[in-house]
């Protein structure tokens, strides 16, 4: 079973953590992040010292994720590559 259930799968509030550290050019959290999921069976003590493989932090339940509903139609449905 452990083989076919990964320890660590990207979650919002993993993303949110990259985009806020990216808005002030911090890069260094999407390299860790990169590297965590490159190998997503593996259980890695990185990702368990990010807290990346244990519960949801509570300021995660706040996150809205949203994107254009419009772009979305013209990139999947339409077959457009232009976003």
């Amino acid at each position: 079973m452990q083989l076919a259930n990964p320890c660590c799968v990207l979650r919002n509030c993993m993303a949110q953590q990259v985009i806020d550290s990216a808005e002030t050019d911090d890069f260094s959290i999407i390299h860790l992040l990169q590297s965590v999921l490159s190998k997503p069976f593996e259980k890695q003590t990185v990702a368990e010292l990010m807290g990346y493989s244990g519960r949801l932090p509570l300021w995660s339940k706040t996150i809205t994720v949203s994107c254009s509903s419009q772009d979305l139609y013209k990139y999947f449905v339409a077959g457009s590559m232009v976003m």
